[in-house]
């Protein structure tokens, strides 16, 4: 629904780190490793993501969606050619198999971009399709709390 989804991690990571310099809070990033295709992420949008409890925490953070097997139109500006669509969804399944050494979709991680460059993995939720809303919120608080007390 109407949770604010970016495609642009390099963005949403430098907006973070901007932010967390300029309030001195931590500013989180949460990846949705997604694809078109995958019906378990349609499953989690639709039924886990708009739970109050869970929209409330995915609010806090900077919400980017990479998806790994097409990228849909709607995610540019100006309506790229397909294969640009293509080539970066590559890119997206490039560096979830690189740097978190799986393919499976959904995967959702938490990042914590560094004042000093770099960024901090606070979590990866692994389950594919969300079986226990209750324990996906714990995740999200989980790491909330970890950059606030670190």
């Amino acid at each position: 629904g109407d949770l604010p989804f970016g495609t642009d991690l390099h963005t949403a990571l430098e907006e973070s780190r901007a932010e967390k310099a300029r309030t001195g809070k931590p500013a989180l990033v949460f990846v949705d490793f997604t694809g078109m295709t995958c019906t378990n992420c349609r499953y989690n949008e639709h039924n886990v993501f708009p739970r109050a409890d869970v929209k409330e925490l995915l609010k806090k953070f900077r919400l980017v969606q990479l998806y790994t097997d097409w990228v849909p139109e709607v995610a540019y500006k100006n309506s790229p050619s397909q294969t640009a669509r293509a080539e970066e969804a590559e890119l997206n399944r490039n560096f979830q198999h690189n740097v978190f050494r799986t393919s499976q979709l959904p995967l959702y991680v938490i990042l914590e971009p560094l004042i000093t460059g770099g960024v901090k993995v606070l979590g990866v939720y692994d389950e594919g399709k969300i079986n226990d809303p209750a324990g996906f919120a714990a995740f999200l608080r989980d790491a909330l709390d970890a950059a606030a007390n670190p």
